[in-house]
């Protein structure tokens, strides 16, 4: 690894890679696993620690994109690193933001808006509750057939993964008429599930990371599917997320990143009206100073790596 460690330094210098994490909780001690068996990854704190730490040893000159808007790009000997989190569950605050901050990181926080001291489940996360186990996810099926016509039903089928086919799948707004039924049937077991105050994040947590200089930017209000919505319906989304973030933060948030990384040609004009950037995932590839201001690209945790090495040369190089 030696020598390889020496190769992805040397492309990576005077570039910037930026690495997505999401949930950061202990899953030994995680009281709503559901998400993450739904779809939401989760790193252990200290896996999250190694990362840095192992990042910082080599060098890694860490920044924001609120750094590359204002000019600070790292210098040609210099590798640049961005640490950033979709979604922005209370565990992101809470635990995520303390590793940051025990060595000395800003990161970026792209908050789902919409979360913020919400006291139910949002459409997504219902999702993955109704479907957390085979009783679950039979009942939910049921419901699917009762509400989607018998082409989309028939489409179900063909998909397999019943959450995956609502969630990426669907029109959002026939996935929430499911759920709309799903919230008054009482076989899902709604009362079992306590979600005040432990699960999402309250505005305080959004205020106090931005005050101790942690960049707030915003991943969507209700983190909808681009391909499932209007144009009209995304606009509107995005517009809600930079507004309530702007009243959070007495400032307006400058960077979004596209839930699911879903976007459509002519995304980056509507974006343009709200935001100066916009993040996404599948490119793997690092950031330079010519990049598309509104196609960021970002190296996804891929989960745990089978050995140290392995996990190495992804942060290094975004390969896993």
């Amino acid at each position: 690894m030696p020598g390889t460690a020496r190769v992805h330094l040397g492309n990576a210098r005077g570039k910037v890679a930026c690495l997505l994490y999401h949930r950061v909780v202990d899953p030994t001690e995680d009281r709503f696993d559901f998400l993450t068996r739904g779809g939401v990854p989760a790193i252990a704190p200290r896996e999250l620690a190694s990362n840095i730490a192992f990042l910082a040893q080599k060098g890694a000159k860490f920044c924001t994109f609120e750094d590359l808007q204002d000019g600070r790009f790292p210098s040609r000997g210099e590798f640049g690193v961005i640490v950033c989190f979709d979604d922005c569950f209370r565990d992101n605050y809470e635990t995520g933001r303390a590793v940051l901050e025990e060595h000395g990181v800003r990161g970026v926080f792209f908050q789902t808006s919409g979360l913020v001291d919400r006291r139910d489940l949002l459409w997504e996360h219902a999702l993955y509750w109704c479907g957390r186990d085979v009783a679950n996810r039979e009942r939910l099926r049921q419901l699917v057939h009762r509400v989607l016509d018998q082409q989309r039903a028939k489409s179900m089928h063909l998909m397999g993964d019943l959450i995956a086919f609502l969630r990426e799948h669907v029109l959002f707004e026939h996935t929430k008429a499911v759920l709309q039924c799903a919230a008054d049937d009482v076989a899902f077991e709604w009362r079992s599930l306590h979600l005040p105050g432990e699960l999402y994040p309250t505005r305080q947590h959004v205020r106090a990371a931005r005050l101790a200089g942690h960049e707030i930017g915003s991943h969507g209000h209700e983190h909808l599917m681009r391909a499932n919505i209007s144009a009209r319906l995304f606009e509107d989304d995005l517009a809600r997320s930079r507004d309530v973030l702007a009243q959070i933060l007495g400032e307006t948030p400058r960077s979004y990143s596209y839930p699911f990384s879903s976007y459509l040609p002519g995304d980056e004009s509507i974006c343009a009206k709200f935001f100066n950037m916009a993040a996404l995932v599948e490119r793997r590839e690092r950031i330079t100073k010519d990049i598309d201001p509104y196609r960021i690209p970002r190296f996804t945790w891929p989960g745990p790596a089978r050995n140290r090495l392995r996990e190495r040369r992804w942060l290094l190089s975004g390969t896993i």
